[in-house]
């Protein structure tokens, strides 16, 4: 009986110093984060809760897109993944100061920041935009892919789901692309050097070749 209950004990021990990391993913459009996200979600079960996927499943079911429902629901989803004891990357959601503090405030909340890695993945504005207009968009699955040359873009199916992969006209609007660019660099930036004087943060170049990026995720999964 003693014996059982020690090895209960180890177990109970091992299994509350096991550390929970997740991931906060800030960085410009077409840096990669789909990229990333997507790869440590098949590999390592982690949850992806994006922003962006959020929105345009909204939008497309006539829902409201306002921020603050938006957060609700993000917020709902880490709560429940948390619940779950599962790792979640959160990704695209700090978009503004006061969306910051909004975080701030519920990881403060919820003792979550010892667990949380912010991550920024650094490309050019020029890789961005090249990237953005040669990828195509799974609407079911959000899986995002790039486009196969000599193929139409009709005939580009998902991999994942086997839904017609379809571009997204944003990442061909010139003036759209300058305006999310030029907030990132005049509101998210800013926020970022703040972010590294106080909480951890991971800066990668994304212009590395992708299977040299896969290793490096990789070795974050095991900080």
């Amino acid at each position: 009986m003693k014996q059982i209950f020690i090895f209960l004990l180890c177990i109970i021990i091992f299994f509350t110093n096991i550390e929970s990391k997740h991931f906060v993913v800030i960085s410009k459009p077409g840096s990669g984060k789909g990229t990333f996200s997507n790869y440590m979600a098949k590999k390592y079960n982690y949850v992806h809760i994006g922003l962006g996927d959020l929105t345009r499943s909204r939008k497309d079911n006539n829902q409201s897109t306002s921020l603050h429902i938006l957060n609700k629901i993000l917020k709902t989803h880490i709560e429940k993944t948390i619940k779950k004891s599962k790792q979640f990357i959160l990704d695209n959601a700090i978009t503004s100061k006061s969306n910051w503090h909004f975080w701030e405030t519920f990881f403060h909340e919820k003792m979550l920041f010892d667990d949380i890695y912010f991550l920024v993945l650094d490309a050019s504005d020029t890789t961005c935009i090249s990237r953005m207009k040669d990828r195509l968009i799974c609407k079911n699955c959000f899986n995002v892919c790039k486009k196969t040359m000599g193929i139409p873009i009709t005939q580009h199916i998902c991999k994942d789901c086997g839904n017609k992969l379809t571009i997204r006209q944003e990442d061909h609007d010139s003036k759209f692309l300058k305006q999310r660019f030029e907030k990132y660099h005049q509101i998210i930036e800013p926020i970022i050097k703040k972010l590294e004087k106080s909480y951890k943060v991971i800066r990668i170049s994304s212009e590395q070749p992708l299977q040299d990026l896969y290793t490096i995720y990789d070795k974050l999964h095991h900080l």
